[in-house]
């Protein structure tokens, strides 16, 4: 025909070329469904996040302050330790504003996990597999300064110590 090969396809081999499109084409679809998939992840954390907030926690955490401390990373033995947590209460307590003081081996609603097994004894039935639950140790005035209502029986009280019986509270939740 008379035309120079070239002119009729400048970028060379059109074969290659549809090649290049297509594979131009996937990247931009896959681009697109990615991004779909992430607005609708972001999405739908947002509105759990926005339910989240709505829930009960069985405490008003509107008038509470946490602080946490890890004194083991600092080298405090279990004596030392108790020292300086019952001169950090000292010191919240004379602080304006502070109605009450409590402390706690674990915040409520975190995600520390402290399981214990128990091999309940006085039941009718002898249990072979042990019991689990998640617990936490707290001081004796932990329920009321968190305003949490003991439903049935008591709360831990100052006649509770380590050298006495343990005792439980169990959570309805």
């Amino acid at each position: 025909n008379g035309i120079p090969h070239q002119l009729l396809d400048p970028a060379g081999d059109s074969d290659a070329r549809g090649s290049r499109m297509i594979f131009r084409n996937g990247l931009v679809v896959a681009q697109l469904a990615l991004s779909l998939v992430l607005l609708i992840g972001a999405s739908l954390l947002t509105r759990s996040l926005a339910s989240a907030t709505r829930i009960d926690l069985g405490f008003d955490a509107d008038q509470l302050a946490l602080v946490q401390f890890n004194l083991g990373m600092y080298g405090y033995d279990n004596t030392r330790g108790e020292k300086f947590f019952q001169d950090i209460q000292q010191r919240f307590r004379g602080v304006a504003g502070v109605d009450s003081v409590t402390m706690a081996d674990r915040t409520p609603l975190s995600i520390n996990i402290n399981m214990t097994s128990l091999f309940p004894t006085a039941t009718p039935a002898a249990v072979d597999k042990p019991i689990t639950i998640d617990n936490t140790s707290v001081e004796p005035n932990f329920f009321e300064v968190m305003q949490v209502p003991i439903v049935e029986g008591r709360a831990i009280g100052p006649q509770d110590t380590p050298e006495t019986p343990r005792v439980a509270v169990v959570s309805e939740a």
